[in-house]
């Protein structure tokens, strides 16, 4: 899983051409995932550091919004128009951070 260089897959190789065994798991895992709840227990635990709870939070929402959901997405939404899945990406992404600030997250990107 090091680049197409060396001809092996990558781990986002798998995710854009998922095996059945893992299309039925993106289907079935994806919805049950609740970010929010995630965020708290990272911010729940006593001994990380404030910088290593915002990065674990940071890969986590990372990951999910560029590559677990687009999977899901495309997937759960196949009928639907590329332009139309981007706008559903889009709308479940902004639904995820907002439950998330409700719980204290302060994205990266945003100054005081």
């Amino acid at each position: 899983m090091y680049g197409e260089k060396t001809g092996k897959r990558t781990v986002f190789s798998f995710f854009e051409a998922p095996t059945p065994d893992l299309q039925r798991a993106i289907l079935e895992i994806v919805p049950r995932i609740d970010r929010a709840a995630i965020f708290q227990i990272i911010q729940a635990s006593p001994y990380m550091s404030v910088i290593r709870k915002q990065a674990m939070i940071e890969s986590i929402k990372m990951w999910y919004n560029q590559v677990i959901l687009p999977a899901f997405i495309k997937l759960r939404y196949s009928e639907l128009t590329v332009q139309e899945r981007l706008l559903l990406l889009g709308q479940a992404k902004n639904r995820n951070n907002a439950d998330m600030r409700k719980y204290g997250y302060i994205p990266l990107n945003v100054s005081d």
